[in-house]
């Protein structure tokens, strides 16, 4: 099976009803699935290097996060179903839970990492997997261009402050990441505060967090009661 960087690794979202049959394109996290598509690069090398320019290592690997996210990777040999499974979500999350509409601090890893038992066994393969892996240990994107995911189904429509708070000598590229309940993925890139209104209008909130080379990369995220109207709205209100 594929694991990306050893952390919270196979490459699948959940099936929902409708998931799939539609998909918003951000970025180039389509770009992501068109090269999967190509046998040969080289072919859509122009459009590589359009997307190239101006572009750090970091944004392109968020790009790829956020197609994982998004159902954007293929899977041509059928993994992701024999995955889910050994891990009932794919990719593998840090965190599952609910908005009921209280105040929620998410800062530590709440899902078993079902690949600890085999790491345990393979210590020289994949050694970081065992840091993240245990329930209880704090939200650690403990390796350069690591990847975290969270999920939070939302049981209440009382609109929330979605805030991320990491280590300040961390690069971290954090994206809000929902599936809509007309089956369409949207993406919000998380770089202030924001207000979820009507978090009903979505099946699935994913929050996809990466990072660079430097840092701990330690965070957290709060999910709060909305107190007054400073915040601006993660995503426009169309629906």
């Amino acid at each position: 099976m594929m694991i990306v960087n050893f952390e919270l690794t196979i490459l699948r979202t959940p099936r929902l009803q409708g998931e799939g049959s539609s998909v918003t394109h951000h970025g180039s996290a389509q770009l992501i699935r068109r090269l999967f598509e190509h046998p040969d690069v080289r072919d859509a090398w122009p459009e590589v290097l359009g997307i190239l320019v101006g572009r750090s290592f970091l944004d392109l690997w968020s790009d790829f996060a956020i197609a994982l996210a998004t159902r954007q990777v293929l899977d041509a040999k059928g993994l992701y179903a024999r995955a889910e499974q050994e891990t009932q979500y794919v990719p593998v999350p840090a965190f599952v839970g609910d908005w009921g509409g209280q105040s929620l601090t998410i800062d530590k890893v709440n899902w078993q990492n079902p690949f600890l038992q085999f790491c345990e066994k393979k210590k020289g393969y994949c050694l970081p997997a065992r840091d993240v892996a245990a329930t209880g240990s704090p939200l650690i994107v403990r390796h350069p261009y690591g990847i975290h995911f969270l999920r939070v189904v939302p049981k209440s429509n009382e609109p929330f402050v979605l805030r991320f708070e990491g280590a300040s000598d961390t690069d971290f590229k954090v994206h809000l990441v929902v599936l809509n309940n007309s089956g369409v993925y949207e993406n919000f890139s998380l770089t202030q505060d924001c207000v979820v209104s009507n978090p009903m209008t979505y099946k699935l909130l994913q929050i996809v967090i990466t990072r660079g080379e430097k840092g701990l990369g330690s965070y957290k995220i709060i999910m709060d009661n909305v107190q007054n109207n400073q915040y601006p709205q993660c995503f426009s209100e169309k629906k």
